[in-house]
């Protein structure tokens, strides 16, 4: 997953990648999902 901070309150996720043997394992929603707790535990 690759992200940029927009200002200080903001994070941007512009990609998302997983290896073949993750494929269709959720694997990167699961990423997504991470990043958007983390970002609600941060209040961003």
């Amino acid at each position: 997953m690759t992200y940029v901070w927009a200002g200080t309150g903001r994070i941007i996720i512009d990609h998302t990648e997983v290896s073949e043997t993750l494929k269709g394992k959720d694997a990167g929603k699961q990423m997504v999902v991470k990043a958007v707790a983390f970002a609600r535990e941060k209040e961003i």
